[in-house]
């Protein structure tokens, strides 16, 4: 079936039971990795239980970042659908590096490719969760102002 355009949807679930698909973008903080499946829809009947190569890739960073500071993981063996709705039942690692600066997005396509045919894939962009933590005087400057005024109101009342 070579030169055919192939009918496929992909998708990528938080689950191999296909219940949720993942956001995109996917907000990963430094150190976390998710668990991922692949699934396809509207698979044609030629390609059923052929072996699909995996596909995993990382294929761009934003500027600052690298693409070497994520990781995909797929599974060993092949995916290899049987029926025209699948979700491969191996999980697929997605690991974002300790050292990975914030705000960066990473664009990534997981999926799996048979021959020379273009296959069936899902492009995604990774990106890292900013989490600011508030500086020391914004919180100790108020909490030292409410302790200081009831110690004022408190010696103002014992006066009286």
């Amino acid at each position: 079936m070579a030169g055919s355009a192939m009918a496929f949807s992909a998708q990528i679930y938080t689950s191999p039971s296909g219940e949720h698909a993942i956001d995109n973008p996917i907000n990963m903080t430094a150190g976390e990795t998710k668990t991922v499946y692949l699934g396809g829809t509207q698979i044609e009947s030629d390609f059923l239980n052929k072996d699909f190569t995996w596909i995993g890739d990382v294929t761009g960073a934003t500027s600052g970042a690298s693409t070497g500071q994520l990781t995909i993981t797929v599974p060993d063996s092949s995916f290899k659908p049987d029926s025209s709705s699948y979700i491969d039942p191996r999980p697929i690692t997605i690991h974002l590096d300790g050292d990975a600066p914030e705000g960066a997005s990473y664009s990534i396509r997981i999926g799996a490719s048979f021959g020379s045919e273009e296959g069936l894939y899902q492009d995604s962009v990774v990106s890292r969760i900013v989490r600011s933590v508030p500086e020391f005087p914004t919180i100790a400057l108020p909490l030292a102002a409410v302790i200081g005024l009831v110690f004022i109101f408190g010696c103002k009342k014992e006066g009286m």
